[in-house]
Order: C-alpha cells, then structure tokens, then sequence
C-alpha cells in the first residue's frame, strides 16, 4: 500500500505533503474502519452513548468533590459571565476554550501525543498553556501594556 502522491502534492503545501507523504501506512493493506470502544462488538449505541455520558458526568462530580476541579455550579456560572460580556461570540467562545483548557497551546498538543515541545515558542521559559499563553508569557504582558485594555 503506497500514498497517491500526486494526489497529496496538489492537495496541500509542499511542507504539509511531505510530512503527509513520510507517515508510514499499514503494511497489512486492510482498510481503516471506525470503531466504538463504549461495546466489545465496536459497534456504536445509544446505549453505550449513554453509559459513557453517565460514566463522564460521574467522573466530573467525583472529582469537582475532591477539590481537584471547580464544581458544575462554578462552571455554569463562569460560562454565564462569559456570555453576558459585551463581546463578539468569538472572543467569548475562545474564553470558553481557555478556561476548559481546549485552545491547541504546545502543552494540550502534548498530551494528545503529538510530536511537539510543550515550551512555550515565544519566549522558552514556561509550558504553553492558556493562561501563560494570554498573562504570564513575557510577549503577552508587553501586548496588554500596549493594549487600551487592563487586567
């Protein structure tokens, strides 16, 4: 089993493709196919949906409780904050992703395994994270004293 280059080469950057392009493919030559880890089967239903939601909602108390993480009321009433800003629905939905710790900074790519280092690329002092990414990075502090803004 071999890429189509062609293929690859026209539909992306020369960067992007070979990058694409050194990705070794399965030497079995069987086709990818989705599968379900809520079942042994690998096959997807409602009610394994429904266990696993449980199962998250149950892991979110259990740790809100044990102090590890703000409780569901806190976030609730921090997402209602965030919505009431006077603010377009962009900026408050990046707020969003900040605070749930879902904006691709190095450290959260780091910990979905890919192949990146977790330093901050600006200025190689800390862990990118949201937070050192919008207040504590030195490249930050220099754009809010520009800024009309103040924290």
């Amino acid at each position: 089993m071999v890429w189509k280059r062609t293929v690859i080469e026209e539909a992306f950057i020369q960067r992007d493709a070979e990058q694409i392009l050194s990705i070794p493919l399965s030497a079995t030559g069987l086709s990818d196919k989705r599968i379900w880890r809520g079942t042994t089967t690998g096959q997807f239903s409602v009610k394994s949906g429904y266990v696993i939601a449980k199962e998250m909602v149950q892991n979110r108390r259990t740790t809100c409780s044990s102090g590890q993480a703000s409780g569901l009321e806190e976030d609730a009433d921090m997402w209602k904050r965030i919505w009431q800003m006077r603010a377009p629905a962009k900026i408050k939905m990046f707020l969003w992703r900040c605070l749930h710790n879902i904006v691709p900074v190095n450290r959260v790519l780091t910990q979905r395994q890919l192949p990146v280092d977790p330093i901050c690329p600006l200025c190689g002092l800390e862990e990118e994270t949201p937070s050192h990414m919008l207040l504590s990075c030195a490249r930050a502090s220099k754009v809010w004293v520009l800024s009309p803004f103040r924290l």
